[in-house]
C-alpha cells in the first residue's frame, strides 16, 4: 500500500490536501525482487486512474510503503480440529462447524443459507439435504483460493476470506463482485484449510 498526497486548486485559488491509499492485490510470492516492480507498477496505474477520473488532482509525495508479508502454506486435506481459546469464545462472531471430511467451505456457505440459534457447530438433517442445491462441480475438497470466483459464479454469491495468525487479520481474497448476497470466512489451521464462519465481521477485529 503506498500512501500518496494528493491536491488540487479549489474555485477560490486555495489548495486543497487529500492524503489517498492505494493498494496492490494480494500475491503469492516464490521470488521478491520482479513481483514487488510488478506490484508497484500496478499502484502507479490505479494512481492515473483516479487522477484521471478525479479531475484536478495532481500528487505531491509519496510519504509512505507499507508490505504485508504472511507465510503461505498450500492447502491440504485435514479432518475437524479444535480451535485455540481466543477464536474458540462465541463472543468471536466465528462458527466451527463440525465434519467428518474436509468441506468446510460448503458446510460454511450451507450456514450462511440456514443460521442456526443454538448448538451451532451442528449440521442438521436439512443442511444436508440443501447440499443438492448448490453447484459445486468441478470444485475440490479442501477449497483453495482458485475456486472463489467460480463458486461466486456458479451460485451468485460474493466470497471474503480472511486469514489469522499471530493474532493478525489480513485479507487472503476480498470479492470484486457486485452482488447482495456476501459471505465472509475465516482460513486458519497449521495447513490454511479450516473455514471458519463469520457471523460479524466487526467481531473478527477485536481478536486478542
Amino acid at each position: 500500500t503506498l500512501k500518496v498526497l494528493l491536491s488540487k486548486y479549489k474555485e477560490n485559488a486555495e489548495r486543497e490536501f487529500a492524503p489517498v491509499y492505494f493498494s496492490f492485490t494480494t500475491k503469492t510470492l516464490v521470488g521478491f525482487e520482479d513481483s514487488h516492480d510488478r506490484s508497484f507498477q500496478e499502484v502507479f496505474n490505479r494512481i492515473d486512474n483516479w487522477i484521471s477520473e478525479e479531475s484536478g488532482w495532481v500528487v505531491e509525495s509519496i510519504d509512505g510503503k507499507y508490505v504485508n508479508v504472511s507465510i503461505y502454506s498450500p492447502l491440504s486435506k485435514i479432518s475437524y480440529i479444535e480451535l485455540p481459546d481466543r477464536l474458540r469464545n462465541s463472543k468471536k462472531g466465528l462458527v466451527n462447524i463440525k465434519n467428518d471430511g474436509n468441506k468446510y467451505f460448503l458446510w460454511c456457505r450451507i450456514w450462511h443459507l440456514n443460521p442456526l440459534k443454538k448448538h451451532l457447530e451442528r449440521t442438521t438433517k436439512v443442511d444436508r439435504q440443501m447440499v443438492n442445491g448448490l453447484d459445486y462441480d468441478g470444485v475440490r475438497f479442501p477449497v483453495s483460493k482458485k475456486y472463489y470466483s467460480k463458486i461466486e459464479k456458479k451460485n451468485s454469491i460474493c466470497i471474503n476470506v480472511f486469514g489469522y495468525e499471530n493474532g493478525l487479520v489480513y485479507p487472503v481474497h476480498v470479492s470484486d463482485k457486485k452482488i447482495e448476497d456476501c459471505m465472509d470466512l475465516l482460513l486458519t489451521g497449521r495447513n490454511k484449510s479450516h473455514y471458519l464462519y463469520i457471523k460479524m465481521l466487526i467481531d473478527l477485529y477485536v481478536i486478542k
